[in-house]
Formats: structure tokens, sequence, C-alpha cells
């Protein structure tokens, strides 16, 4: 039998083989296999004894590495570089598993744990399920200021997010800026950790961020009498952001449920930014609100749909201190009438974005931007426009022409005539110029208007720029310009970039 082994094709075997045969091949097969195995025994050895010395090569250039002759305080310095402003809590545990100097200096440096954000449940179960990997976290900071998020992501388990909030509370003294994302009924399953929260101080606060979803009817009925005073003695708080989001038939007014079960000290905001999704809020309550906010300097307003109900009945409004207003989705009746309502003294930065709202009638809202310039008399710097498409090209020039000040214009999508538009900022030498403080100018539209105009945006640069350095006026220094049906011709791109700081928008959207 052995001779039929050596042939190369099996067609050559015969199909019947004798019993002797047959039992010298069945002997080959367990001699074959046990060589087999003896041989898969000594590849395991091998290579068990190559992972040994590739481990111990690896311990040894470990020694010799450049890096370990870096001083500890300068690894801490790369590592706090190399985290950076990012909130992506698995950079720091990265740090933490490539050996044990390298864990033991990042457990040291303690400004690489002053946060944790925790805003959704992918890739924290951990932290979710057992609350002493927090403590341990907010421990290795040290005595430095926390910011820490929680988010909705963290209470789809109850017990989950009152393990989080508890052991939240030995920090709370430490906490610089504290988010809180989740749904309105979460104050009524988890009470108990609300009201542990609001016995402890929050001497260093400075900013709040309260996101509530799922506001309901029968849960405001069932809440409205419960009150936590988790921060009203904040005596640093700021900065407070509101998101609501709930039924869009709730009868009950949300801001006051919301101050009066949380209050909050908005007599000393400096920063407001309110946000209503989901249903249609009484603006009264807007304005009660922010009649307390008597030193506030920055304030952003979002509310998709207000009710339209009359507001003749209000008082008009003087902020002092604002500085900075943007008003976002507003329905046109609403957004004039609020307009009417205030003086800003002191406005440097207004801000008009209808970017998801563009409105649907016919709009005084360039009479209501005059006379509000004329009350407050303010030093305008910076003016935007998003998507305010119900205002003309000669009225939203009549609009910039109030602002003497204006060093930085932004116009988004409002269809303007781009003619008109660059000959009305063009600087020229017959008569006084509309804007001739203006630093940077960031227009994006859909297309040129009317076309073959490119060569007014390009003269009105070359007025802003080479010629008014003799009449000592104030530079063109930056340009973002995009359209997003048509491009510029490279010629025109080159008589920008020659003169000028710009910047072309290959993706507008």
């Amino acid at each position: 039998m052995a001779r039929y082994l050596l042939q190369s094709r099996i067609e050559e075997i015969p199909f019947r083989l004798a019993p002797d045969d047959t039992s010298f091949l069945k002997e080959r097969i367990d001699t074959i296999e046990k060589e087999a195995a003896c041989i898969k025994t000594q590849i395991a050895k091998l290579n068990h004894q190559l992972k040994s010395k590739r481990k111990e090569l690896a311990a040894i250039h470990n020694i010799l590495a450049p890096i370990r002759l870096l001083p500890f305080e300068i690894l801490s310095e790369i590592f706090y570089e190399y985290v950076g402003n990012s909130r992506d809590a698995r950079l720091r545990l990265l740090l933490t598993h490539v050996c044990l100097a390298w864990r033991r200096v990042a457990h040291g440096t303690s400004k690489l744990w002053t946060g944790l954000e925790l805003l959704n449940s992918r890739g924290f179960k951990s932290f979710m399920e057992h609350g002493e990997m927090m403590v341990d976290w907010l421990s290795r900071s040290g005595t430095l200021p926390l910011n820490v998020s929680v988010g909705q992501g963290c209470v789809e388990d109850p017990l989950h997010l009152k393990n989080l909030l508890d052991n939240l509370v030995p920090f709370c003294s430490r906490l610089q800026s504290l988010t809180l994302t989740f749904p309105f009924r979460a104050l009524t399953s988890q009470q108990g950790a609300f009201l542990a929260l609001g016995e402890c101080p929050f001497p260093a606060l400075k900013k709040l961020d309260l996101d509530i979803d799922d506001i309901r009817g029968y849960w405001v009925k069932k809440f409205a009498c419960r009150r936590f005073t988790t921060f009203i003695n904040a005596p640093l708080l700021n900065d407070v952001k509101l998101r609501l989001g709930g039924e869009a038939c709730i009868k009950e007014n949300p801001v006051s449920i919301l101050l009066d079960t949380l209050p909050i000290p908005v007599n000393q905001l400096h920063s407001i930014h309110l946000e209503f999704r989901h249903y249609p809020v009484d603006p009264r309550s807007y304005l009660d609100l922010l009649k307390s906010c008597s030193a506030l300097v920055e304030c952003r307003l979002l509310c998709v749909g207000w009710l339209r109900g009359p507001l003749a009945e209000l008082l008009p409004m003087t902020f002092p201190t604002l500085r900075i207003l943007s008003l976002e989705q507003w329905d046109d009746p609403s957004e004039s009438r609020f307009i009417q309502l205030i003086t800003v003294p002191s406005l440097d930065t207004f801000r008009i974005d209808h970017s998801i709202y563009s409105g649907d009638d016919p709009s005084d809202l360039s009479t209501h931007l005059i006379n509000l310039q004329a009350r407050s008399s303010s030093s305008l710097s910076t003016f935007e426009l998003i998507r305010v498409r119900l205002m003309s090209t000669e009225e939203i020039l009549s609009v910039i022409a109030e602002f003497p000040a204006l060093e930085h214009l932004k116009l988004c999508d409002c269809n303007l005539n781009t003619q008109s538009l660059m000959y009305a900022l063009a600087l020229p030498g017959d008569r006084l110029p509309l804007v001739p403080n203006l630093e940077s100018l960031y227009l994006v539209d859909y297309e040129v208007i009317p076309k073959g105009s490119e060569s007014f945006i390009a003269d009105m640069v070359e007025t802003r720029t080479a010629s008014v350095a003799g009449r000592g006026k104030v530079c063109l220094r930056a340009l973002r310009l995009a359209y997003r049906r048509q491009q510029l011709s490279e010629t025109m791109i080159n008589r920008f970039r020659e003169v000028l700081d710009f910047h072309m928008d290959e993706d507008c959207d």
C-alpha cells in the first residue's frame, strides 16, 4: 500500500482496497495526527516564548524611551495639551491604559479630571451603574473647580440618576459649571436626590444649563406644588440656559412652573439663554422673567412659536447693561412687538436668526429696528441677519445706516441684491460712507443678483483696502463669501486675496 501513497494522482489507486491496505492507512493516519499534535504543542510553546521575549524587549525599550527622560511635570503638561478642551472622557482614560508610569502621571494631573460629561449612555454604562467611579474621577481633580454634565442617557434607569446625583453631592462646593438634562418626570421620581442637592452650597457655581424635556400636563399638575431651592443660594451664578420641551397642548405656563419648582437668582444673571421646543409659549412669561434680570449682559431667546396674544398692557423695558442680544426663530408679530418694548443703550452685538422660521407675513421689522436704535443710541459693532428674507435690500441698508459704529456685518441667506449692497458698502469719494468702520463682512447667499455683477464685490473691497490708507479710514480686514448656486471666477478670487484675508467657502450649508 505504501507504493500507492507515492502516486501523484489518486485516480491510480484502486477503488477497492484490501483489508491489509485499509489497516495500514488507518495506522498511518494515527501516526500523522500524533506528529501534528506534537508540532502544535511545540508551536504553542514557541509562541509563548516569543511573546515573553517581546514583552522583555518592550520593557527594555520602555526604559530607553526618550519620553522617560521628561520630568513628570512636563509629561503632565503634554497630557493636558493632548486632551485639550475635548469633553470626551475616553481620551483621559486612554492615558491611564498605556503603562503604570503614565497612569500615575495622569492620575496626578488634577486639571485632567476637572470635567466629566455623561450626556449619553454610550461607553459610560459603568459610570451609571457604579457611582464610585464618578467619585474617583472627580476626586483626582484636587481642589480645582469642576464642570459636570449629566445627560438624558443617564436617566433611562431612575436608579442611575439617583446614584449619580447622590455621588455628586460631596463636590457641589467646587462645581463651576453644571448641565442637567432629564425628563420632567425625573423631578418627581427622584425627589430625594434633588432635595439632597438643594441642601448643598454652590459657592463656586457660575454656569447652569437645564434641559428639561417631556413636560406633560399631568406631570405639571402633579408637581406644581413642589419647590427645590437647589440653585437659589449660588452667589456667583450669572450664566443660565433653560431649554424646555413638551406637549404642544400644554395649558400651564412652563416658565413660571419651572421657576417656582427650581428657583434661580435671576436678578444676578449676566447671561441668559431661553429655548422652548414643541409648544407655543405665552410671551408674557418670557418678559416677566427678563424684567427681573437687571444686570443682564448677554441674552439669547429661541422660541419656534409664540402665542400672538395682545402685548399692549406690557410696559417698556430697559436693559442698561445688555451688550449681546440674539433673537432666534420668532414669528414676525412677536419679534416686532418685543423689539418695540425694549431699549438697549449698551448693545454691542445684535443677531436675528430665522434659519428655521423665515417668516410668512410682510413685516415692518426694519422700521422697528430703526426706532430701537433711535431710543437706545447704542454703539452697535456687530450686526447679524440669518435668513431674514422679508426685508428688502433697501430696508436692510436703511437699518445698517443707523449704526455708524458698525465693524462686523453678517448677512446669511437674505436673498439680497448684490449690486445694491456692494454699491452702498463701498467707500465713495463724493458722498458719506454708509458704514465707515467696517472691518469684516460675512456674506452667504444663493446667487449673485443681478447676474454678472460680481465685479461690484471686488470694487467694494478695493475701495475699503488699498484706497483707504491715505484717508485714515479703518480697513476691511476679512471677507467670507459664499454663493450656493454659483462660483466666483478665479480672477475675482485672486483680486480678493491680493488685498485682504479672504475665505471662499466651498460648503456653505
